[in-house]
């Protein structure tokens, strides 16, 4: 007889998964949402650290050191505590934003439309309730 596994297992499962599919890709998910978001526009750090609070952690409060990974790769500038991405730093963002996608359709291409949909609904509802 197969035991079903708890909730927090595959919620672990998966967060460990998509962890690797974006170290295999060279970075971590915090600085890929950075490049990301500065794909779009330079951005002091403060406003990047608001924009990804969600994501951030006690253990990894602040944006800067995913900043400061991205400079020392080249793809990015900060000047005057402004985080602005060279042009090195755009085309990384081009050749990630490729990888992103196929993780994210290898993620949800597994379910059917509506699935999906009642996954998040479901996902939220938890999360409200241990979280309000």
């Amino acid at each position: 007889m197969t035991t079903a596994q708890p909730l927090g297992y595959w919620i672990k499962r998966v967060d460990r998964a998509l962890d690797s599919a974006f170290t295999d890709a060279g970075l971590d998910r915090r600085a890929w949402q950075v490049l990301n978001t500065l794909s779009r526009a330079p951005a002091p750090i403060a406003d990047l650290d608001r924009v990804l609070a969600p994501f951030l952690t006690a253990d990894d409060p602040t944006t800067r050191p995913h900043v400061d990974h991205l400079a020392a790769r080249g793809w990015a500038r900060i000047t005057l505590d402004t985080a602005t991405l060279t042009p090195e730093g755009h085309q990384a963002h081009q050749r990630l934003a490729e990888h992103v996608e196929a993780i994210r359709s290898r993620v949800v291409d597994c379910l059917a439309p509506e699935e999906h949909a009642l996954l998040l609904r479901l996902l939220q509802r938890v999360a409200a309730r241990i979280d309000p």
